[in-house]
C-alpha cells in the first residue's frame, strides 16, 4: 500500500508542474487581452468626454451667439440694454480672472477651471444668455 500511495503521489506532482506552466502561461495571456481591453475601453471613455465636451462647448457657443445677436437686434430696449450692461459687467470679471491666472504662469490650472468662482461667472454669463434669448424670442414675436 505504501508503495501504490507513493506512486500515486509521484503521478500527482508531475501534474503540478504542468498546471503551474499552463496556469503562468493563461496568466500571461489574460494580463495582456485584459491591458488590451483596459486601453480599447480607456480610448472610449476619452473619444466620449471629449465629443460631450464639444457638444457642450458647441451648445454654448450658439447659445452665446443667438444672444448676442438679440442683443444686437435690440439693443435699443431697455430691458436688452440692462441685461447687456449685467453680462459685459460678468465677462469683464471672468477675464480679469483668466487673465490674472494665465499672466502668471502662461498657462490655465485645472483648481482654476474647477473653482467655485469661476464656475459661478461662467453660470451668471450662461443664465443672462437665457434670458436675452427668452426676451429676444419674445420681441421677434411681439414684431
Amino acid at each position: 500500500m505504501t508503495t501504490e500511495h507513493h506512486t500515486n503521489h509521484q503521478s500527482g506532482s508531475n501534474i503540478f508542474p504542468d498546471s503551474a506552466e499552463n496556469i503562468a502561461m493563461g496568466a500571461k495571456v489574460f494580463s495582456e487581452k485584459a491591458s488590451d481591453i483596459f486601453n480599447t475601453f480607456l480610448e472610449k471613455v476619452k473619444e466620449t468626454a471629449e465629443s460631450a465636451y464639444e457638444k457642450g462647448s458647441q451648445i454654448y457657443e450658439n447659445m452665446a451667439l443667438t444672444a448676442q445677436g438679440y442683443l444686437d437686434k435690440f439693443r435699443d430696449r431697455n430691458e436688452m440694454v440692462q441685461l447687456k450692461e449685467q453680462r459685459d459687467e460678468v465677462a469683464t470679471q471672468l477675464g480679469y480672472m483668466c487673465f490674472m491666472e494665465y499672466s502668471g504662469r502662461y498657462r490655465f490650472r485645472v483648481e482654476f477651471m474647477k473653482g467655485e468662482e469661476f464656475k459661478k461667472l461662467l453660470a451668471q454669463i450662461r443664465e443672462l444668455d437665457k434670458q436675452i434669448i427668452d426676451i429676444g424670442k419674445r420681441l421677434d414675436t411681439d414684431a
